[in-house]
């Protein structure tokens, strides 16, 4: 079920460019958008579609230089690779790189305005990088394997121009006669790619990784699935640790892509099921559950490339539903509610009580103990409760869609 299920990316990259379409959930089914980074509240908002592409398509990668100025990758209709570029927050048309039939882009990275690398795959199942440089896209040219028949590049993430890291997977014979799917990676070094290299050690014996974000050299996350769950690698000082499982997720679920504003600090989307987008978060070394965001307008999709510019705010893209459209994401980090007092510090029940702090606007529910309040003044600063029946002394709660707060210390109910 996975291999049917997962990779907008290397099934595309291998010469499966239309095999990606999917049962989608409603939008009215994603009903947790945030998550905490910082102490601050990210929200991801509505995916849209990009004008201008040939259906069915869609976006497989993007990387940003700045906030509001990104490049997205990807494929058409046409069995094209297609690039489309984002100024000042505003999105151009999806265009095409004249390139054979059966290319596709499956991953890009920028080192500066119109100055970027991509990687995929060609109709021979063989791994392909191409350049821009000045705004002008180059040929796709062939990075070579040590191993294997078929592979692709799924990702690549620059720290200069002409030093990348790339990452994918090659098919090798496995049991029983069939191909089994194994993560690699290649290096450009000065302007020249190596013969792209196995990473040993996947969890499940087989696996792919679709995703790579390098805050130096040598130094890299990568992202991907083991067949059976999300999984990521570490590189460290230019040496490939083992492929680890992620948690949270007993069996179909997949990370595209990554994005890292510094070791340790990563966000990775994907999509869980049949096509629900999905982020997560590595804060410390340590990844986070991953959480479902505001799907396309015409349907469902999932993500297949993200790039942040820092904590909390990233650009995601990837693959709408109905026919396949490009779509995008973007969050931003919010600050959550906090509570710095509140009087009366105690009284009986019907007291009211005014509760001081910041980003208390839009109140959900406030709490007495755990017993709901009424709210009375709900604005930015300040929210008036009176003192429900059955509560009994305890911290005061407040819930706001950013997040939640409690007191310091108790109110105490006389």
């Amino acid at each position: 079920m996975k291999a049917t299920e997962r990779a907008a990316k290397l099934r595309i990259a291998m010469a499966s460019i239309m095999a990606i379409a999917g049962a989608l959930i409603a939008t009215a089914a994603l009903s947790v958008t945030s998550g905490s980074v910082a102490g601050a509240t990210v929200v991801w908002s509505p995916v849209t579609v990009v004008p201008g592409s040939v259906a069915p398509g869609g976006f497989q990668a993007v990387s940003c230089t700045g906030v509001g100025n990104c490049t997205a990758v990807g494929y058409d209709g046409n069995h094209q690779p297609i690039y489309a570029t984002e100024s000042g927050g505003v999105w151009g048309t999806a265009t095409e790189v004249l390139a054979p039939g059966g290319v596709s882009f499956s991953g890009v990275s920028c080192t500066g305005a119109g100055d970027c690398t991509a990687v995929g795959g060609d109709s021979s199942a063989k791994p392909i990088y191409a350049t821009e440089t000045a705004g002008v896209w180059g040929a796709p040219t062939e990075v070579r394997i040590d191993i294997g028949v078929t592979a692709g590049l799924g990702s690549v993430s620059c720290t200069a121009v002409g030093e990348c890291t790339a990452v994918g997977s090659v098919g090798i014979p496995g049991s029983h006669g069939y191909p089994v799917s194994q993560p690699i990676y290649a290096t450009e070094t000065g302007g020249v790619w190596r013969t792209a290299t196995q990473v040993p050690g996947s969890p499940s014996g087989s696996g792919e990784l679709l995703g790579v974000s390098c805050t130096g050299a040598g130094s890299c996350t990568a992202v991907g699935d083991d067949v059976i769950e999300p999984m990521y690698a570490t590189e460290t000082a230019g040496v490939w640790g083992a492929p680890t499982e992620a948690p949270g997720f007993p069996c179909c679920a997949v990370f595209y892509g990554v994005s890292c504003t510094g070791t340790g600090s990563c966000t990775a989307v994907g999509k869980y099921g049949p096509d629900t987008p999905i982020y997560a978060t590595d804060t410390g070394g340590v990844w986070g559950m991953a959480t479902a965001v505001p799907s396309s307008p015409s349907g469902n999709g999932n993500f297949n490339g993200v790039s942040c510019t820092g904590a909390g705010r990233c650009t995601a893209v990837g693959q709408g539903g109905n026919g396949g459209q490009p779509i995008y994401s973007s969050s931003m980090d919010v600050p959550s509610p906090t509570i710095s007092s509140f009087i009366p510090t105690s009284g009986p029940v019907g007291t009211v009580v005014i509760i001081r702090g910041t980003n208390l606007a839009g109140a959900t529910k406030v709490t007495v103990n755990g017993v709901t309040a009424t709210i009375n003044v709900d604005t930015a600063t300040k929210i008036k409760i009176t003192v429900p029946i059955g509560a009994t002394t305890g911290k005061i709660k407040v819930f706001t869609p950013l997040g939640k707060s409690k007191t310091a210390t108790v109110f105490t109910v006389t």
